[in-house]
């Protein structure tokens, strides 16, 4: 699996890729740049379990697809939400 960092107004984002290319977000890093005070609890109530991969006991990490970074973004309260759901914008574009 393949992976780089993005950077978000200063903030190191993993981002992995699986084998068909699907690119995967470090949940924990996003849902705290949203605001979101517990981040399995904001994965829990806002994204699809599809949209969700976990890592094992030797890496215990959790990502995130775009699509779940989408519905986080667009119903997170925190003023950076919408920077966040900006930047993910332009991530998108070809």
């Amino acid at each position: 699996m393949r992976s780089h960092l993005l950077i978000f107004e200063g903030h190191e984002i993993a981002i992995r890729y699986t084998t068909d290319d699907r690119p995967w977000l470090d949940a924990p890093t996003l849902c705290n740049l949203l605001g979101y005070a517990d981040w399995r609890r904001a994965l829990l109530e806002h994204c699809h379990p599809a949209d969700i991969l976990f890592g094992d006991d030797e890496i215990p990490q959790a990502f995130i697809s775009l699509d779940a970074l989408q519905r986080l973004s667009t119903q997170a309260a925190s003023p950076q939400a919408l920077r966040v759901h900006q930047w993910l914008g332009r991530l998108q574009r070809p």
